[in-house]
């Protein structure tokens, strides 16, 4: 099976003095047409080498763990601890687990005692899920305030975890400093506050653009609307934006959802994976 059909497995990639990991806990299979609503069967014949062969599209969930040196934050922390898949084709979900983030964050060898912070790109579930775990009850969970301000303990964000969140909120904003080298990158459309995070480290350069694309096939794409968008023009435009920066000089993408090939470079209209 391809990559691009698989759920994510641990993968790191350097970007000078910092290293960057994708850090697995489980994944969504989707029905392509439900999640991109205005597409057809015929645009997914054309796509089919992200299907797998169920017909399914593959959408990881996971976080980010960043290290420099011995400092490390998280950002976004999975679906949560619930292993056994379950499915809603209702909402489009022919399976959805996750369970695998703290092996997977120990794997790296990061223990997440010794996590200093936990930043949250937005308030959807496979997000959050982790959030209010014992083990990363230390940290403080960094957010925009659009995104704190809309929060709704509704489609499995559980008021529980957000109660978790409220003691320990540090509201963040567009440009703020998560580590030297580490910047938040304010990414408005998915949702009002959603952000992402920008790594500049030694000319090198890699952007974390959090739910602005779902899926690797929105790179030759990024006019296909997601179901339920609440701002399918700004999100649209959010996408443009994004690939405009995504083309610059080398420029290295994060894909949380991108299946098993979460980091990649754009190349015309495709995504070029990283090894």
């Amino acid at each position: 099976m391809s990559r691009l059909q698989e759920a994510g497995t641990l993968r790191s990639v350097g970007v000078g003095p910092l290293r960057v990991s994708y850090v697995p806990d489980g994944a969504v299979k989707m029905v392509p047409t439900f999640l991109f609503p205005e597409t057809t069967e015929a645009d997914w014949s054309a796509n089919a080498e992200l299907l797998d062969a169920s017909g399914w599209l593959t959408i990881s969930s996971g976080a980010v763990l960043i290290e420099r040196g011995e400092r490390a934050i998280l950002f976004d922390v999975g679906f949560g601890p619930y292993p056994e898949p379950t499915a809603n084709l209702q909402y489009g979900m022919a399976s959805m687990y996750g369970g695998a983030f703290l092996d997977n964050l120990r794997k790296l060898g990061r223990d997440p005692e010794t996590v200093e912070a936990i930043a949250i790109s937005h308030l959807h579930v496979e997000h959050v899920g982790w959030a209010d775990h014992p083990s990363l009850a230390h940290a403080p969970v960094l957010m925009s305030e659009p995104e704190w301000a809309a929060r709704r303990a509704e489609h499995g964000v559980t008021q529980t975890v957000l109660d978790s969140m409220a003691g320990r909120l540090r509201v963040i904003d567009d440009g703020d400093e998560l580590l030297p080298g580490v910047s938040v990158l304010a990414l408005p459309g998915h949702t009002a506050g959603q952000i992402g995070f920008e790594v500049i480290a030694d000319d090198a350069r890699l952007v974390g653009f959090a739910d602005v694309f779902h899926s690797p096939v929105q790179i030759a794409h990024p006019d296909w609307p997601l179901v339920g968008d609440p701002a399918p023009e700004a999100s649209t435009q959010m996408r443009q934006r994004v690939l405009g920066r995504l083309r610059e000089n080398g420029t290295i993408g994060f894909g949380m959802h991108f299946a098993d090939v979460p980091f990649g470079r754009v190349s015309g209209t495709s995504w070029e994976p990283l090894a």
